[in-house]
C-alpha cells in the first residue's frame, strides 16, 4: 500500500480514551493511512488496547518506550512515518470520520505544504468550535506566511497545536524538522514555528473534524504546577527562535514574545488554581517565581490587558502584589465553576 498520510499518536496512560481515538482512525474514508503509535511508558492498559486493534488491522504500528515525553515520541513517529502527508492525533481524541481524506485531497490538489483545519475543543460531550483569524478556502503564499502566520504564532497560542493540520513530510525531512526535545510546554508551537518558516504554500480550509479533549495528566496535557513556573520563560529563550527572528525583525519579535508570555502567565495562574494538589504555600511559591522574573518585568510594559480581570491581574503584576493576584484567579475560578 502506497500511505497518503502517516498519522502519530504518542500515547500514556490513556486506556479510557484510546479505544473511541482508535475506531475514529480506522474507520477514516481515507484507507490509505498508516496509525504510527509510540507507547511512552504508559503503566495502564493503553498497550494491550492498541494489541488488540493491531491483530485485526495491518496498519497500526506499535512502538513501545520508556516514558522520554510528547516530543520524543512524535520525533520518533516521524523517523518511521512513510506517508505523503503527515497528521497528529492525542490519544485522549478522536476525529470525524473523513477528516484525513479531506485534509489530504485539498493538500494534493493544491501541492499545499500543510492544510490547517479549524477543531473542537471541551470536556465531556461539550466541544467549541475554535476557528483563526486566516483568509478561509484560498491559497496562502510564503510572503502570507511570513507577514502573517509567523506573527500570529509567535503572539498566540491557539494555533501550536499540531493535531488539526496535514503537513508535507518531504518538507519536515528535508528541513530536519523535529519537536524540540527535554521541553515540557510550547513544543507544538516550536515545530509549526519551525514547519511554517520553511514551507511555501497553505491552505486553511472550512472543515473542523478534529476534537480536542481536555484531560488533565495525560501525554499532552499535563497541567503547568509546582516549579514549572521557570519554564514558561524558557519557551522564549530556545535558539530555534533565532532563525524566526530573521524573518519577522528584532523589535517585532520582542513584542510579540512579551505579549504571548503575558497571556501564557494568565493562563498559568488560572491552572495552578484549579491543580488541587497544589498547596497555598506552593502557589504563593509559583506565582512569586513568575512576578520577580526579569523577563516578566520586560514583557508587561508590551500588554494591552483585555477585560477587567485582564486588567487587575496586570496590575497586580506591575506591583508584585502576590496575594492579590492568588485572591484575584481563586475568585474568577470559582465564579466559573459556578456557571458551569
Amino acid at each position: 500500500m502506497d500511505v497518503k498520510v502517516s498519522i502519530i499518536i504518542p500515547v500514556y496512560n490513556a486506556e479510557k480514551y484510546i479505544p473511541e481515538c482508535m475506531e475514529s482512525l480506522l474507520n477514516q474514508t481515507l484507507k490509505e493511512c498508516e496509525f504510527i503509535f509510540i507507547n511512552d511508558g504508559s503503566n495502564d492498559g493503553s498497550e494491550q488496547i492498541i494489541r488488540q486493534y493491531l491483530e485485526k488491522d495491518s496498519r497500526i504500528v506499535l512502538f513501545n518506550q520508556e516514558n522520554q515525553g510528547v516530543s520524543n515520541a512524535r520525533n520518533k513517529g516521524l523517523e518511521a512515518a512513510s506517508g505523503e502527508y503527515i497528521g497528529f492525533v492525542d490519544a485522549d481524541d478522536f476525529v470525524k470520520e473523513d477528516m484525513y481524506e479531506i485534509l489530504y485531497k485539498t493538500a494534493k490538489q493544491g501541492g499545499y505544504d500543510a492544510v490547517v483545519s479549524d477543531f473542537q475543543s471541551g470536556m465531556g460531550n461539550q466541544f467549541s468550535r475554535h476557528r483563526y483569524p486566516f483568509a478561509m478556502d484560498v491559497p496562502h503564499n510564503k510572503d502570507y506566511i511570513n507577514e502573517t502566520v509567523l506573527p500570529y504564532l509567535m503572539e498566540y497560542e491557539d494555533m501550536n497545536t499540531a493535531c488539526n493540520k496535514v503537513y508535507n513530510r518531504k518538507r519536515i525531512m528535508d528541513y530536519s524538522i523535529r519537536f524540540p526535545d527535554q521541553m515540557a510546554i510550547g513544543e507544538d508551537g516550536i515545530f509549526n514555528l519551525l514547519f511554517f518558516s520553511k514551507a511555501s504554500s497553505f491552505y486553511y480550509i472550512n472543515y473542523s473534524g478534529y476534537f480536542y479533549r481536555t484531560v488533565f495528566g495525560s501525554a499532552t496535557r499535563s497541567l503547568v504546577c509546582a516549579d514549572d513556573a521557570s519554564k514558561l520563560m524558557e519557551i522564549y529563550r530556545r535558539k530555534e527562535l533565532d532563525e524566526i527572528e530573521t524573518i519577522i525583525g528584532s523589535e517585532k519579535m520582542i513584542e510579540l514574545k512579551s505579549r504571548k508570555l503575558v497571556r501564557s502567565i494568565f493562563a498559568y495562574f488560572y491552572q495552578m488554581v484549579a491543580a488541587t494538589e497544589n498547596s497555598l504555600l506552593q502557589r504563593i511559591k509559583n506565582i512569586q517565581t513568575v512576578i520577580n522574573n526579569e523577563f516578566v518585568r520586560e514583557s508587561i510594559k508590551y500588554y494591552s490587558p483585555s477585560g477587567r480581570y485582564e486588567q487587575t491581574i496586570l496590575k497586580m503584576l506591575k506591583v508584585r502584589f502576590t496575594m492579590g493576584i492568588l485572591l484575584a484567579v481563586v475568585y474568577s475560578h470559582k465564579r466559573n465553576e459556578n456557571k458551569g
